[in-house]
């Protein structure tokens, strides 16, 4: 369920699918909800949500897996591990996960970001053993301060985004998003890892280790909000477009 605080907004992968660097106006009355539909149809960004009914019961469903399970869990888990090896293990996931990022900046054109990862991952996977350490961002200066994914690539090629989507354990999406993640879900090179349980763990472990800024994000986008549902749709819609926009 990474996805979900995560993205407060992924947001969602995918969320990822993120997630990570947005914010909303957070409505302190129905007046004010009603400001923020008005304003977002009046600039076209509306959202597609023909699937409303079943998105509420799986944000329901996602809030309390967060709330009951996740943070009671991470909690524990930042309590006995020391920040250092947190970030290790936030760094070495990063690094393997530069394929999808590669392919989504050539897809885009986005040549020297892609040659930004490239070199990012064989630096840090040689001197930063295995990316443990960001040794390029640190010494070297090769620091990306966006990441891309495959739905970002997707968008580039023309496909529309498609309606509003909350994924189970993972939070807001859209179709193309969801496709999005799944292609970078096939490219990450830890997936292939045998036995399957050994990469469940590591995925396990990766969720509980980034949960706190993923959560903190998610709490600043619902935790004032009159319509947590609404207020989340509208950050996850708006960290997306933005992310396409730059």
């Amino acid at each position: 369920m990474l996805s979900l605080a995560m993205l407060a907004v992924s947001g969602c992968n995918a969320g990822l699918r993120s997630y990570q660097q947005h914010s909303v106006l957070i409505t302190a009355s129905e007046e004010g909800l009603d400001l923020l539909e008005q304003e977002y149809q009046a600039s076209g960004q509306m959202v597609d949500d023909p699937l409303e009914g079943f998105n509420r019961a799986v944000f329901g469903f996602n809030d309390a897996v967060m709330h009951e399970i996740i943070r009671p869990v991470s909690e524990l888990y930042c309590g006995l591990v020391p920040s250092v090896v947190r970030n290790g293990i936030s760094h070495f996931y990063h690094n393997a996960t530069t394929p999808a990022r590669f392919v989504s900046c050539m897809l885009q054109g986005r040549f020297d970001e892609a040659g930004m990862e490239f070199g990012r991952f064989v630096v840090n996977s040689t001197a930063g053993i295995l990316g443990v350490s960001d040794f390029a961002g640190q010494h070297l200066g090769l620091v990306i301060e966006e990441d891309e994914d495959m739905g970002q690539a997707l968008a580039h090629l023309g496909i529309g985004r498609g309606p509003y989507l909350v994924i189970p354990l993972l939070g807001p999406s859209s179709v193309r998003d969801a496709a999005g993640d799944l292609l970078d879900w096939l490219m990450n090179p830890l997936r292939y890892i045998e036995p399957w349980e050994l990469y469940a763990g590591i995925t396990t472990v990766r969720t509980v280790n980034d949960f706190p800024s993923r959560y903190q994000a998610y709490q600043q986008v619902t935790r004032s909000a009159l319509e947590p549902y609404v207020a989340l749709r509208q950050a996850y819609i708006q960290h997306r477009k933005a992310s396409l926009d730059r």
